[in-house]
């Protein structure tokens, strides 16, 4: 194993024998065949972690240091965002291993994960129904909300593959219509949902009230500030929380996020099987989609009713 000690300016900390400087972390972020966000992911979680060690004045790295900083984790972070910081770290010394040094964040495990249950919930048919029975389609605005929700819930779109979208990326394959999108993770537009026909006539409608053109974006913003400008993440989540709003829905645990769940729950309620909707849902393991047919089987057994009527109070 080499030992040689490299000594940069700007020391950050010590890592075994090899001293963890603004040098080495640039040479690491550079040779990342990741995407730019991605990167952005992994610069953030190594960020938190080195300011961490600063913060309480450990100038020797080691696999107790980062144990340590997984639990402080456990404690001040969500269990997703601990992992996100742990792969960022377990990133960096997998490069340092290549260049002959000691790979103290091999032996890290992940924080525990809830595999039985997501912490959003999904929307149900009645309320999808509400929903777009609420949205008022004589405006552009309520054309457009329309087409966005209606996209979310019958595809199971992620938000950010919403804002990327443009015209052009509407398309036809097997003589379906589909919308080319960039997937999580992804640097080029290689993924595509299916469009059934209440996306495509909603899609439709607010195009040709907002006389767009093929280049454009596929939402716009409508306020005076941003009018015609790219929908931001931010500005679909304020949409979907408006219409859950205006139907007298209100939870923390459904979100724009939901709008997805809600996708695979009513595919699987609708007699998809697993492998279609994991296909369609773009889940990259039958596991996730698992944990959808796991919670309906618990919500649909009626065993609750069973046993009520057993014991019969």
């Amino acid at each position: 194993m080499n030992t040689l000690t490299l000594n940069f300016t700007n020391n950050l900390a010590r890592t075994d024998s090899l001293d963890l400087t603004n040098e080495i972390l640039e040479q690491f972020y550079k040779q990342l065949d990741t995407s730019e966000a991605t990167k952005r992911t992994y610069k953030k979680g190594i960020k938190v972690f080195l300011s961490w060690v600063r913060e309480r004045k450990i100038t020797l790295i080691d696999s107790e240091t980062i144990k340590l900083f997984k639990v402080w984790c456990s404690y001040n972070k969500s269990t997703n965002t601990t992992n996100t910081y742990l792969t960022s770290i377990k990133a960096l010394y997998n490069y340092l291993e290549t260049k002959g040094f000691k790979n103290i964040a091999k032996t890290i495990k992940k924080a525990g994960t809830d595999t039985k249950n997501f912490s959003k919930d999904s929307l149900t048919r009645e309320q999808v129904k509400q929903i777009v029975k609420s949205i008022d389609t004589s405006t552009i605005r309520g054309l457009r909300d329309k087409a966005i929700f209606l996209l979310l819930v019958n595809t199971g779109l992620r938000t950010c593959e919403l804002v990327g979208a443009n015209i052009s990326d509407i398309g036809t394959k097997d003589n379906k219509s589909v919308l080319y999108v960039k997937g999580k993770g992804r640097t080029q537009k290689n993924e595509f949902v299916v469009l059934n026909n209440s996306c495509i006539n909603a899609i439709n409608d607010y195009l040709i009230s907002r006389k767009a053109k093929a280049k454009d974006p596929l939402f716009t913003s409508l306020s005076d500030r941003n009018n015609g400008d790219r929908l931001t993440t931010r500005s679909i989540r304020n949409i979907v929380k408006g219409l859950y709003k205006g139907v007298g829905i209100v939870s923390d645990r459904l979100t724009t996020h939901s709008t997805r769940h809600t996708f695979v729950t009513l595919s699987l309620k609708s007699g998809s099987n697993l492998q279609e909707v994991q296909q369609r849902a773009r889940h990259k393991s039958i596991n996730t989609t698992l944990i959808y047919a796991h919670n309906l089987t618990l919500t649909e057994s009626n065993a609750e009713q069973r046993l009520e009527e057993y014991i019969n109070i």
